[in-house]
């Protein structure tokens, strides 16, 4: 495997790490090598926020992990920052930032790394399923949005919960009228569990490894879906 941005050797590991399906990752596209400055602490600020020294080419620090299976661009604008994951190479402490959208930290060793990532992927993939589970059994309903089917799935461990909820309880989550209320316990309950493949099961079979990612794109990884 080639990786398409030079990046720190330090993110080898990573990079060759074999990946469960519907996850990509790829290199996060450092800032322009194009600078310059004789200010020692300018020329130290901007080697730590690229990776790179000064008038060199640009340097990757960070690889990102995406749970792109159940992700449908149509919907979820930008994408989720709960679906990601990074890795970042701390060249100033030779240690590695570890971020989450529910941890973040400093580790010291690729091993310790490579353990946070083998955690932390589950969890993302309990998480986004969960939502789209919600998602294909509730988008029906109309007049419930995104924004309701999104507060039920915060309120409720599972669609089975939602079916035994009564609807005088149902109607006090935001976005669940009354009216609706007994369309989301019959959805509920007729939801068999088959859940159809998404845009972004598709694309993160066909994806190249690494990736290029720039998150100056509101959504980074749209030329995967164009076809």
């Amino acid at each position: 495997m080639v990786a398409p941005i030079s990046h720190a050797d330090e993110l080898d590991p990573f990079i060759a790490l074999e990946l469960p399906p519907g996850w990509v990752r790829g290199l996060l596209e450092p800032l322009s090598g194009s600078f310059r400055s004789d200010d020692p602490l300018e020329s130290a600020l901007f080697e730590a926020l690229t990776g790179s020294k000064p008038d060199s080419a640009p340097t990757s620090n960070t690889v990102i992990f995406t749970y792109l299976a159940g992700y449908d661009p149509g919907i979820d604008r930008p994408i989720d920052s709960e679906r990601q994951l990074s890795i970042k190479y701390v060249a100033e402490q030779d240690a590695f930032g570890v971020r989450a959208a529910f941890d973040e930290g400093l580790v010291e060793t690729v091993p310790d790394a490579r353990d946070w990532l083998e955690r932390a992927m589950p969890r993302v993939e309990r998480e986004m399923d969960h939502r789209r589970r919600f998602w294909v059994a509730l988008s029906d309903i109309h007049g419930l949005g995104q924004q309701g089917i999104d507060n039920l799935n915060g309120e409720y461990e599972s669609l089975d919960a939602v079916a035994s909820a009564t609807e005088t309880e149902l109607a006090d989550i935001p976005y669940v009228t009354d009216d609706l209320a007994p369309e989301v316990v019959e959805a509920a309950e007729q939801f068999d569990g088959t859940v159809p493949d998404a845009p972004g099961d598709r694309a993160a079979d066909c994806a190249d490894d690494p990736l290029v990612v720039d998150t100056s794109d509101l959504r980074p990884f749209s030329d995967l879906f164009e076809n």
